[in-house]
């Protein structure tokens, strides 16, 4: 008699009690061969045959991994009326189809009226020609325009003092330099100044305004740039402040001219008037109303 193991078992063909070993072994080879159907497949026969030999069964499992090895995004279809195709002719459809897909960002891929597809050649003509407005700079049209202007002349007389009005700027040498220097900040913010003066304890300034500053950043600049290098520049001034207040007044081109004399003669001016009494004449000439109880800090 033939050895087996404990879990194997012998079947016979119906009506057949017993089989040689010769044959006992085939049937084994057959059982193992349809075990080894790699996982994930199904070990099915054509319709009326029920064991296929290996060579065939190898067969079916080649033809169905490369079904399934269709790159990812892809629908592995067939023409009408055909169940498969070859590799190669798979291979061609996922190309055609991947350079379907390779369509620059911003571009629809059309063909021709009464063409399906066309070559990659082809499309990338189409590219070329289709309108490139997805490429045009942010706040430009298509079309090529004159650049228009915009154009801006605000006078503007500013007047601040310095805190609590004290002499700081005594130094006739000193407030010259102060007065080259809120000039040069005035330039650095595309606000020229015309003319800047004042005494000890105060300033006046004449500027034409920048198209693309508001008055508060100006003032905000000069006093804080100027009190920075005030104090490197003596260190008896480190306790140099300007105002938290300010008078901003707009100026009409047509007197521009007088308001430049009056800042030039403010020395001889300020021997009658105080800086208090004129800048209460100024807020009333311009019809604005003041808070004593601020207006002076």
């Amino acid at each position: 008699m033939g050895c087996f193991t404990e879990t194997e078992q012998y079947s016979y063909a119906e009506g057949v009690q017993s089989q040689s070993p010769a044959s006992r072994s085939a049937r084994w080879v057959e059982k193992a061969n349809s075990l080894r159907t790699p996982q994930g497949f199904r070990n099915t026969y054509a319709e009326g045959v029920k064991p296929q030999s290996p060579a065939s069964r190898s067969a079916r499992w080649v033809e169905k991994a490369n079904s399934l090895r269709t790159p990812q995004g892809f629908r592995n279809t067939y023409a009408e009326g055909v169940k498969s195709q070859s590799p190669a002719s798979r291979s061609a459809r996922w190309v055609e189809k991947a350079n379907s897909l390779r369509t620059p960002q911003g571009f629809r891929n059309t063909y021709a009226e009464g063409v399906k597809s066309q070559s990659p050649a082809s499309r990338s003509a189409r590219w070329d020609t289709i309108d490139a407005q997805p490429y045009t700079p942010k706040g430009f049209n298509k079309t090529r325009r004159i650049m228009s202007q915009s154009l801006v002349q605000i006078y503007v007389h500013l007047v601040f003092s310095t805190k609590n009005r004290q002499p700081f700027l005594r130094d006739i040498g000193l407030r010259e330099q102060m007065h080259a220097y809120l000039v040069g900040i005035c330039k650095n913010q595309s606000s020229p100044s015309l003319i800047t003066g004042g005494v000890e304890d105060h300033v006046h300034l004449l500027c034409r305004l920048s198209k693309t500053l508001d008055v508060a950043t100006l003032i905000r600049e000069l006093k804080r740039e100027s009190s920075k290098w005030v104090k490197t520049e003596d260190r008896r001034l480190s306790a140099f402040h300007w105002q938290e207040g300010y008078g901003a007044f707009s100026v009409s081109p047509s007197h521009v001219d007088a308001l430049k004399q009056y800042i030039t003669n403010q020395s001889e001016h300020h021997k009658r008037e105080t800086f208090q009494d004129e800048f209460r004449r100024l807020c009333r000439k311009y019809g604005i109303k003041i808070d004593e109880r601020y207006a002076w800090d």
